[in-house]
């Protein structure tokens, strides 16, 4: 299938926060077709894996992850709509994909700010 193939090749050169070989929606392929967005998505998992690692309300900052995917970033049809979601839901997006472009290493966000951002 021309789809699956494209989605390996992409996954050479760049790789969002999960396996492109086994993108399932339409909002996973249409990440694993951008490396914009694959940039985006591995920055925002970083940042979620952050949040749950400095919480204690693990299961309330999953809800919130999930209903964020399913409510604005699933209902993006394009690459513009899908990146304008990741950078409202990352306020911390901007900085680090400004050090990603330049090769540094981006900045991690405080905790305090992982707190305010999934709630």
């Amino acid at each position: 299938a021309p789809a699956q193939e494209a989605a390996s090749s992409a996954s050479t050169s760049f790789s969002p926060s999960f396996d492109c070989a086994k993108a399932s929606t339409n909002a996973e392929h249409l990440i694993c077709s951008s490396r914009e967005l694959s940039e985006a998505d591995l920055q925002l998992s970083q940042a979620y894996k952050s949040a749950i690692a400095s919480t204690s309300d693990k299961g309330g900052v999953k809800a919130a992850q999930r209903s964020w995917a399913k409510a604005i970033r699933d209902k993006c049809s394009d690459t513009e709509c899908m990146l304008a979601a990741y950078k409202s839901r990352n306020p911390n997006f901007r900085a680090n994909h400004k050090h990603a472009q330049q090769g540094a290493a981006p900045e991690k966000p405080a905790s305090a700010s992982l707190r305010q951002f999934f709630r």
